[in-house]
């Protein structure tokens, strides 16, 4: 059993979804929490019974699994899949690749081992792994896979844009030659920033990034005006319509970043993401296959 005072803060941003299906596994019975958080009000008290029933060593794997799905500090660059394979075969991927051809000729003994997580049912963790006895040779790369709209966000460091080529495109597509980089437009900006106001489709905008171009505008001085709320979009509208006060800064330039509760777009960064849960990846699945 586990001390009932543990610090349970690196499971902060722990994904629902993984952590009742990794519980199912090891207790052999299901576990009802709702997708909105271990340490939401709803899951709290349940989250916290189940962790003090684990064992050390099973909390010591928790520990490790919630670094590799530390995904929320990260700009993700996007790309586009062609012609994918079904999720049965690539779950039939290797678990050790070859990496030698990425590391120089003196490299210490390191091999590549590749495993995939199942964030959610819209998404899934694709992982490479290097591993030496070397620490500053391991390292972890990491993708997610969207595959209902056949879209592949990649962590930005060096060699994932060849490990992302050379070893994950050839199983999880028939032509991985014709993948395509999607870089954040700002017609997807504005067109979040104004997503349809109905309950299936409707997002709160947290956050409105403007480039101001001195050019196009003639202010000085500026670069970037940033509005921040619980929904911004309403905010300047009731603000307009209520004081009479015309927020023109809105038009002065180009929206170049859009923030919900889920995630956060913007122009060569790309997308940071904010929760691991379902209904995240619902609506992030939804945005990204406007473009």
């Amino acid at each position: 059993m586990i001390p009932l005072d543990i610090d349970y803060s690196f499971l902060d941003q722990f994904p629902t979804y993984v952590f009742t299906e990794l519980m199912r596994k090891w207790q052999s019975t299901s576990i009802n929490l709702e997708s909105n958080g271990l340490f939401s009000k709803e899951n709290v008290e349940k989250t916290k019974s189940i962790l003090h029933s684990l064992s050390s060593n099973r909390m010591s794997h928790l520990q490790k699994l919630a670094g590799t799905l530390a995904l929320t500090d990260i700009w993700w660059q996007v790309y586009q899949l062609s012609n994918p394979i079904s999720l049965s075969k690539i779950r039939l991927r290797p678990q050790e690749i070859d990496i030698s051809k990425y590391l120089p000729e003196d490299a210490s003994k390191i091999t590549g081992k590749f495993t995939l997580i199942d964030l959610c049912e819209h998404a899934l963790l694709l992982v490479i792994d290097f591993s030496s006895r070397t620490r500053s040779l391991r390292e972890c790369y990491r993708y997610i896979y969207l595959p209902s709209i056949n879209k592949i966000l990649q962590e930005k460091k060096p060699l994932a844009s060849a490990l992302l080529e050379d070893e994950l495109l050839p199983y999880l597509s028939s032509t991985p030659e014709k993948f395509s980089s999607k870089p954040i437009r700002a017609r997807l900006i504005k067109k979040l920033a104004i997503s349809p106001d109905d309950p299936q489709h409707r997002l709160n905008i947290s956050l409105l990034k403007i480039r101001i171009s001195l050019e196009t505008s003639g202010i000085e001085g500026l670069q970037h005006i940033i509005i921040e709320g619980d929904n911004v979009i309403r905010g300047v509208e009731t603000l307009e319509q209520r004081h009479e006060i015309s927020l023109k800064f809105m038009d002065s330039g180009p929206w170049v970043g859009v923030g919900t509760t889920d995630f956060h777009i913007e122009i060569r960064k790309g997308i940071k993401i904010h929760q691991l849960e379902t209904d995240t990846f619902m609506r992030l699945n939804t945005v990204l296959n406007w473009y």
